[in-house]
C-alpha cells in the first residue's frame, strides 16, 4: 500500500468517524429547543439570552471533556494530519538513529566489544533498514509532485466546467431580458418616453427599479405618470424612504420625474406617492456602486380623480366624534390602535395647508398603518403623514404601534387636526389604572369575558397634546433577563480571555494557516501560469523554469506541512 492510499484512507476515517463535539453538539441545539418551548409568551430578547446561555453552556461542558480527557485515556492526543502516510520529520529522525547505530556498530567491533560474526549480521540489518528510509524519503519528493498534479488537475477541472456553459448561459439570458423588454428597446428607453405599440403597459413597469449606467451613481429617477407615458404628472412630492426611519420628499418637474442625489451605496430606499388618493408604492432596492436607478410609478386613469384634485377648494378638516383609541394587551404588550376618521363637511374636495401628521408617543415602536386606512396615509419611523386633498366626508386612517414593555405608559399625541371627542376603550387586565385629565367620564363593561374600560372627554382643538396615563401594567419581571444578560456577558468575557491566552497548539495552528495560505496562493500560480501557456502567452524554456520553480516551492512548503505534531513513537523498521 503507497502513502497516497494510506493517506486516503485515513481522511475518510476522519470523515466518516463520530466525533466528540458532533454529541455536545446535537445536545446544545436539543437543550436550546427545549429552552424556548419553556420559556414561550416571553420576549424575543429573553429567548434569544436562553439560547445564548445553552451553547455556552454546551461548549464549556466541550472545553471540560478535552480538558479531562487525558487524565483518563492513555492515548488521546490528537493525531496529526499526515500527507505522505508517514512525516517526513520521523523519517528523518528514524535515518538518523540507524546512521549513528552504524556508527556506533563499528566502534564496538573496533574496540573488540563485539564479534566479527554478530557485526556483519547487525550491519548488514541496520544497512538494508537505512537503504529502505531513504528511499522513502526520496519517494517522497514524488509523493508531493503527485498531489500537486492532482490538486491542479481538479482545479482545471472545475474551471472548465462554467468555461463550457457560459455561451449557453449568456444567450439564454440575453434571450429573456430581450423577451421582458418587449423588444429591442431597452426599459430605461422605454421609461425616458418612448414610443412604439410594442411597449409594455406602464401599470405592469410601476415600481419596479432598474439599474442604469445611464444614471450617475448614487441617484434614483422617478417618472410620475397617470395611465400612460404620455401624461406627466408635474409639481407632485414624492417619499424617498431612507434606511434608519429617514425621509426625503422631491417634486416631480415639468417631465413628471423627481430626482434624489447622493443616495449612499448599499443602502435600501423605498418611493412612495400618493395621487389622487391612491398610494403608490416602489419596490424596496439596494442603491448599486457603480450605477443609478430609474423606475416609474404609474397612477390610475380614474377620469374624476383628477378633476376631484383641480375642483378642490381651500379648507379645514377635524377627526370626527366616532374617531377612538383602543389598548390592547397582546403577549403582555400594549398595543395602542389610533382608529381616527378624517371628516369634510363641505360639498366639494378639500386642500388643506399641510398634510397631516400624527407623531407617535416617545418609545413607541412598530408603527405602521393598518388595512382599511385610506391610501393617502403612509408610515415612516415614529410618524404617519396623511396627504390631501380630502374628498366630501369621511376618510378613514388606522395606525397602531406598540409601547415598551413596563409597568407604566405615557401617551402623548398632538393632534394635526381638532378632535370633535375624545374616546378611548382600554382592556383591563389585572390592577390597570388609567388616568386623565381630559377624561371625564369613565366606566366599565364586558366583552366576551373581557374586561374593558370606556373613557369619553370633551373636544379638543387642533395641536393640543392627548395625555393618557397607564400604571399597574402587567409586564415579566426584569430579573431573568438581567441575569441571561450577565451570563451572556460572562460568557464573551471568558472567550475574549482564553483568545487572547497564547499556547503552543495556537501557534503551531496560526503556522499551519499560513503555510496552508501559502500553498493555495502557490497553487493559484502554477494554475495561472498553465492557463497562459495553454493560451500562448508564455511558451518554451520561460514557462519551463517558472514552472519547476513554483512546483519546488510548492514540495518545500507540502514538507513542512508534512512534520509532525503529536509525541515522538518507536520507530519501527
Amino acid at each position: 500500500m503507497n502513502s497516497e492510499t494510506s493517506t486516503d484512507r485515513a481522511d475518510a476515517d476522519r470523515i466518516r468517524g463520530f466525533q466528540p463535539w458532533h454529541l455536545f453538539l446535537v445536545g446544545s441545539l436539543l437543550a436550546a429547543s427545549a429552552a424556548t418551548l419553556a420559556a414561550r409568551g416571553t420576549t424575543p430578547a429573553n429567548v434569544i439570552f436562553i439560547c445564548l446561555t445553552v451553547f455556552g453552556a454546551g461548549w464549556s461542558a466541550y472545553l471540560l471533556y478535552r480538558a479531562f480527557r487525558p487524565l483518563v485515556e492513555e492515548h488521546a492526543e490528537e493525531a496529526p494530519e499526515m500527507l505522505g502516510g508517514r512525516t517526513r520529520a520521523a523519517l528523518e529522525r528514524e535515518k538518523t538513529l540507524t546512521l549513528r547505530a552504524i556508527k556506533e556498530l563499528e566502534f564496538d567491533r573496533a574496540m573488540g566489544k563485539v564479534s566479527e560474526a554478530d557485526y556483519q549480521e547487525m550491519t548488514a540489518r541496520l544497512r538494508g533498514r537505512a537503504v529502505r528510509l531513504m528511499r522513502q524519503l526520496d519517494e517522497g519528493q514524488s509523493v508531493y509532485r503527485q498531489l500537486i498534479e492532482k490538486e491542479l488537475a481538479s482545479r482545471r477541472s472545475a474551471a472548465d466546467v462554467p468555461r463550457k456553459n457560459a455561451g449557453a448561459a449568456g444567450a439564454l439570458v440575453l434571450a429573456v431580458a430581450f423577451a421582458l423588454a418587449g423588444g429591442p428597446s431597452s426599459a430605461a428607453a422605454q421609461m425616458a418616453g418612448a414610443g412604439g405599440s410594442g411597449m409594455p403597459d406602464p401599470r405592469a413597469m410601476s415600481g419596479i427599479p432598474l439599474p442604469s449606467t445611464d444614471a450617475p451613481a448614487g441617484t434614483v429617477t422617478v417618472r410620475l405618470v397617470r395611465a400612460s407615458l404620455a401624461n406627466p404628472i408635474r409639481q407632485h412630492p414624492v417619499q424617498f424612504v431612507l434606511g434608519g426611519g429617514r425621509s426625503q420628499t422631491v417634486s416631480t418637474d415639468e417631465n413628471g420625474r423627481a430626482t434624489l442625489s447622493g443616495a449612499t451605496p448599499g443602502s435600501v430606499v423605498r418611493a412612495v406617492t400618493v395621487v389622487d388618493g391612491e398610494r403608490l408604492e416602489s419596490q424596496d432596492f439596494e442603491i448599486p456602486s457603480n450605477a443609478g436607478v430609474i423606475l416609474l410609478l404609474t397612477a390610475s386613469d380614474t377620469g374624476t380623480g383628477g378633476q376631484a384634485a383641480a375642483d378642490a377648494v381651500a379648507g379645514s378638516v377635524v377627526l370626527s366624534g366616532q374617531s377612538r383609541i383602543v389598548l390592547e394587551f397582546q403577549n403582555d404588550a400594549l398595543q395602542v390602535f389610533y382608529l381616527f376618521d378624517i371628516l369634510n363637511r363641505a360639498a366639494a374636495p378639500v386642500k388643506v395647508d399641510a398634510p397631516l401628521v400624527f407623531e407617535m408617543p416617545e418609545g413607541a415602536q412598530n408603527t405602521t398603518v393598518l388595512e382599511g386606512s385610506s391610501p393617502q396615509a403612509t408610515a415612516s419611523g415614529r410618524r404617519v403623514v396623511v396627504h390631501g386633498p380630502f374628498a366630501p366626508g369621511t376618510t378613514s386612517v388606522q395606525m397602531a404601534s406598540t409601547m415598551p414593555p413596563g409597568a407604566e405608559a405615557r401617551i402623548r399625541l398632538r393632534l394635526p387636526a381638532a378632535l370633535d371627542g375624545v374616546l378611548v376603550i382600554a382592556e383591563t387586565v389585572g390592577g390597570m389604572v388609567l388616568q386623565s385629565a381630559q377624561l371625564h367620564e369613565m366606566r366599565e363593561s364586558m366583552d366576551g369575558g373581557r374586561r374593558l374600560l370606556v373613557a369619553r372627554g370633551p373636544a379638543l382643538k387642533a395641536g393640543e397634546i392627548l395625555a393618557l396615563d397607564l400604571s399597574g401594567l402587567p409586564h415579566h419581571p426584569t430579573w431573568p433577563r438581567n441575569l441571561a444578560l450577565a451570563l451572556a456577558l460572562g460568557l464573551l468575557g471568558a472567550g475574549a480571555w482564553g483568545a487572547t491566552r497564547t499556547s503552543a497548539g495556537a501557534a503551531a495552528a496560526r503556522a499551519r494557516q499560513q503555510l496552508e495560505a501559502r500553498r493555495a496562493k502557490l497553487l493559484d500560480q502554477v494554475a495561472r501560469l498553465d492557463e497562459s501557456h495553454r493560451r500562448g502567452k508564455v511558451t518554451g524554456d520561460e514557462y519551463g523554469e517558472r514552472r519547476e520553480a513554483l512546483l519546488a516551492e510548492l514540495e518545500r512548503v507540502y514538507g513542512e506541512l508534512d512534520v509532525e505534531t503529536a509525541p515522538d513513537r518507536e520507530a519501527t523498521a
